[in-house]
């Protein structure tokens, strides 16, 4: 996380992080059958979006950034399509408990 908040210049305790689990089969892929996080549903994207803001106003949080993490391509970008206020780091996804995505040194540490 040190080289995603030197890249993107977020300061200890001042940025909060947002994790959206959309499930393996999401990975790396336009399509899914795994609907734990209905990525076509268009309503999916404001609700949460709803969420975060009312989450940083109830809290008093206008000043810090938002970074936002997902395991799924499609959400990322359909998320930035929509709301691009927020970071969305450029780091591949990999999910570290299993063989899913690509199984390289690069997909454990890589920042770009």
């Amino acid at each position: 996380m040190y080289e995603i908040a030197q890249i993107y210049q977020l300061i200890n305790n001042n940025y909060i992080s947002v994790h959206i689990r959309c499930g393996d089969y999401t990975m790396n892929r336009e399509g899914t059958t795994d609907y734990r996080v209905n990525i076509y549903d268009e309503n999916v994207y404001s609700d949460l979006n709803n969420k975060i803001q009312t989450f940083i106003r109830e809290n008093n949080y206008q000043d810090k950034r938002i970074i936002f993490h997902t395991d799924s391509i499609f959400f990322k970008n359909k998320m930035r399509e929509k709301y691009n206020q927020y970071i969305y780091p450029e780091i591949e996804i990999k999910h570290i408990a299993e063989n899913a995505g690509t199984n390289t040194q690069n997909a454990y540490i890589q920042i770009s």
